[in-house]
């Protein structure tokens, strides 16, 4: 059998990421098993982008947003402020796997959507360090809503 063209890989790969893109959208109709997430939509102007930080072994990164809802007094008040989807403890996330590799198991991530390498998925907050620094994960986000 004859591979596939170039151009229609790079269709795909650009229609994966307009998938993800619209991600923060779809996920509010797609439900887990679990109490759906409420998305906040309010931007603030004054909003510094996200960061990553690299895990102790210098190859995964979790966004730095994530790490300081982690190490925040009252997440919720803090998911609140800089409009994460957080409920019960839980939160929304993108995560970046490496080529060919699933979600790993045992962070209690339920996935919701899932695109080629890239999935969402709601995981423990206290979870999502640990979930990063996984072999098979190479970068785990809040998703990003869509610029109006």
């Amino acid at each position: 059998m004859a591979s596939t063209p170039a151009f229609l890989q790079r269709s795909r790969t650009v229609a994966a990421c307009l998938l993800l893109v619209t991600t923060g959208l779809a996920a509010g109709c797609v439900q887990s098993s679990g109490p759906a997430a409420e998305r906040s939509t309010a931007a603030t102007a004054d909003a510094t982008p996200p960061t990553a930080t690299p895990a102790a072994d210098g190859g995964d990164a979790v966004e730095s947003r994530l790490v300081d809802l982690a190490n925040a007094a009252d997440p919720a008040a803090f998911a609140d402020a800089h409009g994460i989807a957080y409920d019960d403890g839980r939160v929304t996330v993108v995560v970046t796997l490496r080529e060919g590799r699933t979600l790993p198991t045992g962070y209690g991530a339920a996935a919701t959507l899932a695109a080629g390498d890239t999935v969402e998925a709601s995981v423990p907050v206290d979870e999502v360090r640990a979930l990063a620094a996984d072999e098979n994960v190479t970068y785990v986000r809040t998703p990003r809503e869509p610029n109006a």
